[in-house]
């Protein structure tokens, strides 16, 4: 049977004086005066669900005890099931943060139904708590029914809010079903075993690019890949923008034309492969030197390129 618990860290106080007492409010349910923000949220869940949860785990750190020996008097007066987890990191680096996830991570089983006490304690745990906890609710199948913060006490003897803070796991619930569905997408769009192809075409050229384009991608169509072709055909144009798009893409396949021999002082042979390998590139570049690129040459390059794409999957 699925456990209602409740989770909360416990706090000190500031300065690790004593919390003060007062009454806290959330709709039309107040509560009893008390200086424990716990007690109060538990007593409305109570008045909520009929019930206290099953369980409710505090977690403490070292410097805790003595707030703790307070909160389980009132604890056991309201007959209210509980479980300290003691000497727990304050996550002050990563590897307490990992602690601190491993810990609460252990706490939740299977369908468990989750009440989270937010209130207290350095404001990276309860970030982390509500991490856990909705990881569990994607491989535990538990699921978050309560996520509270209580606001601080003015004063002794003042009242302050408990806040809803539910809406929280919709938006996570939002963002994982926004990521899910972008995850399909791209999926369907790009269906698995199709490899991804990116060519550059560059250099002098005596036809269009689009013209280009289309025979490259006669060629290559057999292989059943997904083909990107980036085309910079004019002369003076290469000069500032050739050697940016090749750093910055990662090319299978360059074609070169006719090209600049330097741009901005980058030294570059005729073939563009030297540069390519010194640069730490993948690029196979094919040239025609000095010859402006041709619809032949194209078909040629694509069916070379074929040959090579279909030997690399076997």
């Amino acid at each position: 049977m699925a456990r209602k618990i409740f989770i909360s860290f416990l706090g000190t106080g500031n300065n690790n004086e004593k919390y003060k007492k007062g009454r806290y409010k959330a709709g039309d349910f107040l509560s009893d005066e008390t200086e424990f923000i716990q007690i109060a949220t538990l007593d409305w869940i109570k008045q909520k669900e009929g019930v206290y949860p099953d369980k409710s785990f505090f977690l403490l750190t070292k410097s805790e005890e003595n707030s703790w020996v307070a909160l389980k008097s009132e604890l056991d007066k309201k007959q209210i099931e509980y479980q300290p987890i003691r000497d727990f990191p304050k996550g002050e680096d990563e590897s307490e943060i990992r602690d601190i996830f491993s810990k609460i991570e252990k706490i939740i089983e299977d369908n468990d139904k989750l009440y989270l006490d937010l209130t207290h304690d350095f404001r990276d745990m309860p970030i982390v708590l509500l991490i856990v906890s909705h990881l569990a609710t994607i491989i535990k199948k538990a699921k978050i029914k309560h996520v509270s913060y209580g606001r601080a006490l003015k004063s002794k003897k003042s009242t302050a809010s408990i806040v809803n803070l539910l809406p929280l796991v919709t938006l996570l619930d939002q963002t994982k079903g926004i990521t899910i569905n972008k995850a399909i997408a791209d999926y369907l769009s790009h269906p698995a075993g199709k490899t991804k192809i990116n060519i550059f075409i560059c250099g002098d050229a005596d036809v269009k690019a689009e013209i280009l384009k289309k025979y490259l991608k006669t060629e290559i169509q057999s292989a059943d890949c997904e083909l990107k072709i980036t085309c910079l055909l004019d002369f003076n144009e290469s000069k500032k923008k050739m050697m940016p798009k090749i750093d910055s893409n990662r090319f299978d396949f360059i074609i070169s034309g006719p090209v600049p021999h330097s741009v901005e002082g980058k030294e570059i042979e005729d073939n563009l492969q030297s540069y390519c390998t010194k640069s730490g590139l993948k690029a196979k570049v094919y040239t025609t030197y000095h010859k402006p690129i041709s619809k032949a040459y194209i078909k040629q390059v694509g069916k070379e390129i074929l040959k090579k794409i279909t030997k690399d999957k076997k």
